[in-house]
């Protein structure tokens, strides 16, 4: 199996706190991928693209959240469903040491 992606994003600081710790920020985002296999077996589907915003907010470089939704271009027939497939994406992380 083998694949290619392509991925960009462009942020736009939209608050930071007066100590300059705090920082939130707007973004827009387009990915894509493609996929092939060695053997002459076809992969379905063999491209994916999607485009979407996000906000992204930070405290003291320590504590991270990022909330992403996203559009796809394309509609593909699926046997299950989750907030992922919906195109929402949240993730956050805390950093100890």
């Amino acid at each position: 199996d083998n694949a290619a992606i392509a991925s960009t994003e462009y942020r736009i600081p939209v608050a930071f706190a007066s100590s300059e710790k705090t920082k939130l920020q707007f973004a827009m985002f387009a990915d894509y991928a493609n996929s092939w296999n060695s053997d002459l077996t076809p992969a379905s589907p063999h491209s994916i693209a999607s485009y979407g915003v996000g906000l992204l907010w930070e405290y003291a470089r320590q504590i991270q959240a990022q909330l992403y939704v996203a559009k796809p271009t394309h509609k593909f027939a699926q046997t299950t469903h989750d907030r992922q497939d919906s195109g929402i994406h949240f993730a956050m992380s805390c950093v100890f040491f």
